[in-house]
């Protein structure tokens, strides 16, 4: 919610919080210099956008020579 609000008002800080600064910051970049409403709305579609990560993952592990199962948790920050 807060990144929304940042994607209105300062379109490329949102982007740089959202991706890192790469390729998606220098587009925002270049489109708020542009004009501000582009580069708001291209801000506002990166951070809606879902980055795909999972963040917390239960693999289940079953060797077929060992009859017990291994549980792996994986954490993934954000």
């Amino acid at each position: 919610m807060c990144l929304h609000l940042l994607s209105c008002f300062l379109p490329p800080v949102a982007v740089c919080f959202k991706r890192g600064i790469g390729c998606d910051c220098c587009v925002n970049l270049l489109l708020t210099i542009l004009g501000f409403l582009p580069g708001m709305c291209h801000a506002c579609y990166i951070v809606s956008q879902d980055d795909g990560m999972v963040v917390n993952q239960t693999v289940i592990m079953q060797p077929q020579a060992q009859p017990q199962s291994t549980f792996v948790t994986v954490n993934i920050p954000n």
